[in-house]
């Protein structure tokens, strides 16, 4: 169990709290959160390597004159600024929309004991 969440469950010492597995509702945050996570550091990652690319291999493109807003690399520039801004309030409406409520179900069944999403699913 991931220590900042030992104390929640009254648990200590090991990744799965010595019930053999996590919770289904921690299961589906631990998932969620890697699945956007993975996702925002590709988008990151290739935003910049391909920026430095283009320093790199053709900074004499990034030099042309672009009418109105000076060269190339200004309006990269600004797409990149733009990126950033865009990948920021995604993750924020994601995490507020999606994580936040996995995250209450997962501290609920670490404060109680029981995995309410492991019980309906065991009784259908």
């Amino acid at each position: 169990m991931p220590a900042n969440l030992a104390h929640v469950s009254g648990e200590t010492g090991t990744e799965t709290g010595g019930h053999g597995r996590h919770p289904a509702s921690l299961n589906r945050l631990i998932a969620a959160r890697r699945r956007v996570d993975t996702l925002t550091i590709v988008i990151v990652m290739a935003t910049y390597i391909g920026f430095f690319a283009l320093v790199a291999l053709a900074p004499d493109a990034l030099g042309a004159a672009v009418s109105g807003f000076g060269s190339i690399a200004f309006v990269v520039m600004a797409a990149m600024f733009a990126v950033a801004w865009i990948i920021t309030w995604s993750y924020l409406r994601h995490a507020s929309r999606r994580i936040a409520p996995l995250e209450q179900a997962a501290r609920e069944t670490l404060r109680t004991g029981s995995d309410s999403t492991h019980q309906e699913t065991a009784q259908k």
